[in-house]
């Protein structure tokens, strides 16, 4: 139990030094990127399956004093009481693009990296999610050594 409860602390340790390695990149690209105001050049729906279609969003947007376009997809469920909205209101809706300019592309692990928010706000990659992966397993190890200590072997056969 001993060995399953350390292999289980080294995972977590593990999972944190990833997790303090993602967040600084993230943190890094926030600080480096800028976010601009994009207008829907077209948007197209295509089927999935049945309930289940691609919405696709052509944006155009001034990235370095050029025009830049790129391509945005979302997949939305549907229903007969929940239909999809219409290319109207699709392409009246306001998307930000935020990206990392041509002088600053060298402060950030991912220079080349577009990402598309209704908001205007960098939602991260992954967040805390490693953070919470590194907790569980480090907890998972320590319990599993501290009930180890109290329990003793089971003796089946006598002799």
């Amino acid at each position: 139990m001993r060995i399953i409860s350390t292999v289980l602390i080294v995972i977590g340790i593990l999972f944190g030094l990833f997790g303090v390695r993602s967040y600084w990149r993230d943190h890094r690209y926030e600080k480096a990127s800028i976010v601009t105001k994009s207008t829907i050049s077209s948007v197209r729906t295509e089927p999935v399956r049945n309930g289940l279609s691609n919405i696709l969003f052509t944006l155009t947007y001034i990235r370095d004093g050029a025009t830049d376009t790129t391509v945005h997809k979302i997949t939305e469920a549907y229903t007969d009481k929940n239909p999809l909205p219409a290319i109207a209101q699709l392409q009246a809706a306001t998307l930000y693009v935020q990206y990392v300019p041509k002088d600053k592309r060298g402060e950030t692990a991912y220079p080349y990296r577009v990402m598309v928010s209704s908001d205007g706000l960098y939602p991260g990659t992954y967040g805390r999610g490693l953070f919470g992966q590194m907790f569980t397993f480090i907890l998972l190890g320590f319990i599993v050594r501290l009930f180890a200590r109290n329990t003793q072997p089971l003796k089946i056969f006598k002799g």
